[in-house]
């Protein structure tokens, strides 16, 4: 939420996924992948510091780095007593589960992605020292950020390579829930809106125990603890591209263990995340007057109206563990249910009705019962893919707060579109970069690395969504001519 000068032109970058590729077996392919990030972000910076920017008066204008989300992805990262120096002290369930998300084990792995990617941790300290800036809004994948001595490690580890520490370290700002420009942008990761994904309290995802703070449970970091890591053939990235019959196909031929055993894992994870969500399904009158307490620091932090800041806090989705029908619908317990009706008032009317013509009169109406329930329980299901809801979001939250740019990321769907009189950006991600295949200069870049790029002031903000082609190390912009989707545009400011 850090304000910035007007003219200062704006890098985003959101779903960078540092450390995403340390997960056991470490072998060549997972240091293969982290060479191919960390060069492609090196080359990235050096490009952009050499694209000078100035203003009317001839002064240079630095870039202030955002990086939206997910850029240090401590939920990915699975290596745990894999190596000669491990965490101390770890539990019987972090032997077999993974570590938990405790601040100490946020803090260790963060050493670790540090070390595996500390070429890009050195091109960023270089970026800063040039007399630019950066800040991290905190995602789901790095929501490790919260806790105050994990960021400042972090601080630490990129400025470990500068001549003046300290100065680097007075460069770089942490956004808790959203950075914000007043009448020019607002710049938001996204993860509010995803059920499956967002915490209890996405404004304070942060629990503290008896012995030291701990992450609060979401559906996907407790789906990856207890069931992703103790089943490592399982793929975690792009799920939301899977049909079923490829989550089937996967179990019977490619799972690596019986049926039995993913019942096991899976029902042991359903298990801890209803137990461990009990308290979040009992919000009392003291939860209401604290969340008020916080959204009233937000909003003076911000600049932002309190009831502006309200509104906006409104629009987030509950958690999946919110309710228990809500983790019925999640689990398909509400379809299976309705599956389970279906056949028992077949069967009864099978056995009441010989005639085959009473027998058709009997099930069309429950048939087409059975047929609005199904439709209506898809109708409010909690979302598995928010991507198409952001844009409505971005309406929202443009008219909210009078910007003319709103910006998630997130979903790593690349787009720049208008929404109504808002203008809505999601940068991409950097993801799949490091699993693409090379081609040649001369071929069409496939590399998947997209980011996003604000000149001017409010008034006349250019805003252009590119590709960054590590072959070629430029930056290929996205227009309607090369395929995409999505396209450059002048965004005009609110007044």
């Amino acid at each position: 939420m850090t304000q910035k000068p007007p003219t200062s032109s704006l890098l985003i970058v959101s779903d960078l996924h540092l450390g995403s590729a340390l997960r056991p077996p470490m072998g060549y392919s997972n240091l293969k992948m982290i060479t191919r990030l960390d060069m492609a972000f090196e080359n990235f910076l050096e490009y952009h510091q050499k694209q000078q920017i100035f203003n009317e008066e001839g002064d240079l204008i630095p870039w202030t780095l955002i990086f939206n989300g997910d850029t240090i992805d401590f939920l990915h990262m699975g290596l745990s007593a894999n190596r000669s120096s491990p965490p101390t002290n770890l539990k019987e369930d972090e032997n077999r589960y993974g570590l938990s998300f405790v601040e100490r084990r946020s803090r260790w792995k963060l050493q670790e992605i540090a070390r595996y990617h500390r070429r890009a941790f050195r091109v960023l300290c270089a970026f800063l020292e040039a007399g630019n800036s950066c800040v991290f809004v905190i995602g789901n994948h790095d929501a490790d950020l919260w806790f105050e001595k994990v960021r400042h490690d972090l601080t630490s580890l990129i400025a470990r390579y500068a001549k003046d520490p300290k100065s680097i370290k007075r460069k770089i700002h942490f956004a808790p829930w959203f950075y914000y420009e007043e009448g020019r942008v607002y710049i938001e990761h996204g993860h509010r809106f995803d059920p499956y994904a967002t915490f209890p309290d996405p404004l304070s995802p942060v629990d503290k125990g008896d012995d030291q703070e701990s992450l609060q449970p979401t559906f996907a970091h407790w789906g990856l603890r207890y069931f992703s890591n103790p089943v490592p053939t399982f793929p975690i990235h792009n799920l939301e591209d899977w049909s079923a019959v490829e989550f089937v196909t996967w179990a019977f031929k490619r799972a690596g263990m019986s049926i039995f055993s993913l019942i096991s894992f899976y029902g042991y994870f359903i298990w801890r995340y209803v137990q461990d969500t009990a308290y979040a399904r009992k919000y009392t009158k003291d939860d209401v007057k604290k969340r008020s307490r916080k959204l009233s620091k937000f909003a003076k932090k911000s600049n932002i109206a309190y009831d502006d800041i309200k509104e906006i806090d409104a629009l987030h989705l509950p958690h999946v563990g919110a309710s228990w029908f809500r983790l019925a619908q999640a689990l398909y317990v509400d379809k299976m249910f309705v599956i389970l009706i279906g056949l028992i008032c077949f069967f009864i009317c099978w056995s009441v009705f010989d005639n085959p013509f009473y027998l058709i009169i009997s099930i069309s109406p429950i048939v087409v019962l059975l047929n609005w329930a199904w439709l209506y329980l898809s109708k409010i299901r909690p979302p598995q893919d928010c991507d198409p809801l952001l844009g409505e979001k971005a309406q929202q939250i443009g008219d909210i707060t009078h910007v003319p740019l709103v910006v998630f990321g997130h979903t790593h769907h690349a787009t720049l579109q208008k929404e109504g009189d808002v203008n809505f950006l999601n940068p991409g991600t950097w993801e799949n970069l490091p699993r693409t295949e090379d081609h040649q200069s001369d071929e069409t870049c496939n590399c998947g690395a997209t980011f996003a790029v604000v000149k001017g002031d409010a008034s006349q903000m250019d805003v252009n969504l590119y590709k960054w082609c590590p072959h070629r190390k430029v930056a290929l912009k996205i227009t309607p001519e090369t395929g995409e989707v999505v396209k450059n545009m002048n965004v005009q400011g609110k007044h």
